[in-house]
């Protein structure tokens, strides 16, 4: 018995070629949108930053009547080792922009430390706190500050770092602006800052940025709000003059879906405990 043996025409030779062509086309299609893809939320990463402001021994914070934004030295000593522990990489402002302008890769466990202010307490406790265990610091200074300044600490008093310190913390610290003379309350909810003109605010940040160019490592390029208040004025000069990142004080992770000129950090005073500090970090320990 004879098998019949069928035929290909020309027309179903060009039809079977469409079809191979059209599977490779979508092939190619997959694989490059496969390798295109967008980051998810957990490939994109993110960091936790913290707010401090000044560190006193816990046997002398009762010393400095009227100041609720301390946190004791012991308790700063925990949380870092914690960190340390943990294996989490303090970011510096440089870097944080990288991840959130540049697009580059968060560290998988970031933190951004920062201090607002400059606090003399800040080189006094926290600096070899930090340079022990190979971290580092950013310092938001109010640049025009008159208050007491000094290299030998009086838990009694408020007293701010002065150009010696500065200069002497900088392999630890960055130095960033805080506002050179419009850290004020004019009322509530309302600061100097944003009580002010545009010509005010670029005038006075335009000064802070002055006095931080003759610190070594300084960087203008990020911002920290006086009580974290800002408003379109202010939001507006800071992108003028070059500031990439502006932080407030609200809680919350930061991630590439933040607005950079209000960017969250973490409150930390003498009412959080170790258990809720590390609640802070919960988002970015998920494995």
């Amino acid at each position: 018995m004879k098998t019949k043996t069928r035929k290909i025409g020309a027309g179903g030779w060009l039809g079977l070629s469409a079809v191979l062509l059209l599977l490779l086309v979508l092939s190619r299609c997959h694989a490059a949108q496969a390798a295109a893809a967008p980051e998810t939320p957990a490939d994109a990463g993110g960091a936790v930053a913290l707010m401090y402001h000044h560190l006193l021994p816990e046997n002398e914070v009762g010393r400095l009547s009227g100041n609720n934004i301390v946190t004791t030295v012991e308790a700063f000593t925990e949380q870092l080792d914690w960190l340390k522990s943990e294996g989490f990489t303090t970011l510096t402002p440089k870097e944080l922009s990288a991840c959130l302008c540049d697009g580059k890769p968060f560290p998988k466990k970031a933190v951004l430390i920062t201090f607002d202010d400059g606090y003399l307490s800040n080189a006094v406790y926290a600096y070899p706190l930090l340079r022990e265990r190979g971290m580092v610091a950013t310092v938001f200074l109010v640049t025009g500050v008159s208050g007491q300044v000094g290299q030998t600490m009086d838990p009694a008093l408020v007293q701010m770092m002065d150009a010696d310190t500065i200069a002497a913390t900088a392999d630890v610290f960055t130095f960033a602006p805080h506002t050179h003379n419009l850290h004020k309350v004019v009322s509530r909810g309302c600061s100097a800052l944003t009580a002010a003109s545009t010509e005010t605010v670029r005038a006075d940040y335009c000064k802070s940025r002055e006095v931080l160019c003759g610190i070594s490592g300084a960087d203008a390029t990020v911002f920290s709000y006086p009580y974290g208040l800002y408003n379109d004025t202010v939001r507006t000069v800071l992108q003028s003059e070059g500031v990439r990142l502006a932080f407030r004080a609200s809680s919350g992770v930061i991630t590439r879906d933040c607005d950079r000129y209000a960017l969250p950090r973490f409150p930390v005073d003498t009412t959080v405990n170790l258990t809720e500090f590390q609640q802070f970090f919960s988002a970015l320990m998920v494995e």
